[in-house]
């Protein structure tokens, strides 16, 4: 066996480190070393994760420059905006009405009869701001007042009229129903009949709803719109869409979600492999070593010395904790209310010099290359340490050899 290895303990090239290994070690040891290895490789598994899951945090924390403006009331107006800077916003919105569009109804007609429209070609005008569009639709043998109705309808649709029809059926009636596009007092729209034509006429259009231009305020300050979606003045570009009569406040928030969501990943890898190293598998210098470093994340008791106790006393009021288990726990409502209320503290907290996050991430990379061998003592067993560094050189050493 000796003659094998070299004066620093390494194997001689051109040795075979797996008979080497079957003719000088126990049954025992070979499974030891067998099991060691897995567990190193999920080891290894575990802690690439957490390295990620730390850097996918800490770039999180740093993107919390973004904010948002959050309504108190969605049902009176919601806003779009994704806001820079560290000036608070706040306003207040009153909406009046809002802008809608004209709407019309056409006289009801029995859908089964002949169609009252005469037979042949037939028009009529119809009339809006932007022009009038001359609509065409023929009537032949046979046709229903239901099949007229559908005809006009497809030809308006397929008009520049930008104007919206359908028929409305029940009960054996059906009616014509026009919707404007647009919304706004200038949204309106009429028929009209063409030199000796009469179709308009018999469809006697009602207007059931006038078009109309939104009334809000803002801070005090009236406005009107045509549309229900409009830009805040002093709000950076941000609009706002108006989305029933009522009060709110659009208040800047920052947008703590992909903090909260990041947290939550890297506290699910973080327990993993905490509870991994800690199951008792192997328990060598180097998993006591691991876990040390894993846990070393400014929360623990270990880390107080490193950190202080004020550290972990800053992470537990944001959310984010130990109990008594070693696990780690994200509390999402405190951590959304602190990164809202103070996203310097949270980011500083996370992604800084010294912060958890890059902690972690740093800590992780370090127990990656702690030598695999030494998850289990192997001093007792009686086998050259060359030949147990050769064959688990480093953490996660994935050379699949044959015992």
């Amino acid at each position: 066996m000796k003659n094998s290895l070299n004066k620093d303990g390494t194997v001689k090239a051109g040795s075979s480190l797996s008979s080497l290994f079957n003719t000088t070690a126990s049954g025992t040891t070979q499974n030891t070393l067998k099991s060691t290895m897995a567990f190193a490789r999920q080891n290894t598994s575990n802690l690439s994760l957490l390295k990620s899951m730390a850097g996918a945090l800490s770039s999180a924390a740093k993107s919390m420059g973004s904010s948002t403006l959050q309504s108190s009331n969605n049902s009176v107006v919601t806003a779009q905006a994704s806001l820079y800077g560290k000036s608070n916003m706040s306003f207040d919105i009153g909406v009046n009405n809002l802008a809608a569009s004209q709407q019309s109804k056409s006289a009801s007609f029995n859908s089964s009869a002949t169609s009252s429209f005469g037979l042949g070609n037939q028009s009529f005008a119809l009339e809006t701001e932007q022009g009038n569009y001359s609509i065409d639709f023929t009537v032949q043998a046979g046709d229903t007042n239901e099949d007229s109705l559908n005809a006009i309808a497809g030809q308006i649709n397929e008009s520049d009229a930008n104007v919206s029809a359908k028929v409305t059926t029940s009960n054996g009636q059906s009616t014509l129903e026009l919707t404007s596009n647009d919304t706004g007092e200038l949204s309106y729209f009429q028929l009209s009949d063409e030199s000796g034509g009469n179709a308009a006429a018999r469809l006697d259009m009602q207007v059931t709803q006038e078009g109309q231009d939104a009334s809000y305020s803002i801070n005090g300050q009236g406005f009107t719109s045509d549309t229900n979606t409009v830009s805040i003045p002093g709000g950076r570009g941000a609009q706002m869409t108006l989305t029933g009569t009522g009060e709110a406040t659009l208040q800047k928030a920052t947008d703590a979600s992909g903090v909260v969501s990041a947290a939550k990943s890297f506290a699910s890898a973080y327990n993993n492999a905490v509870s991994f190293l800690a199951s008792g598998n192997a328990d060598g210098a180097g998993v006591t070593r691991a876990l040390g470093l894993v846990t070393n994340n400014r929360m623990t008791a270990m880390s107080a010395a490193s950190f202080g106790t004020g550290a972990s006393a800053r992470l537990s009021a944001m959310g984010i904790s130990i109990n008594q288990d070693g696990m780690m726990q994200v509390d999402e409502e405190k951590l959304t209310a602190a990164a809202q209320e103070s996203p310097n503290t949270v980011r500083d907290a996370l992604a800084g010099y010294g912060g958890m996050a890059s902690t972690a991430e740093s800590n992780a990379a370090q127990a990656m290359r702690i030598p695999a061998a030494t998850y289990t003592n192997f001093s007792n067993m009686g086998v050259e340490s060359g030949l147990i560094n050769a064959l688990m050189p480093k953490t996660g050493f994935l050379f699949d050899i044959a015992l």
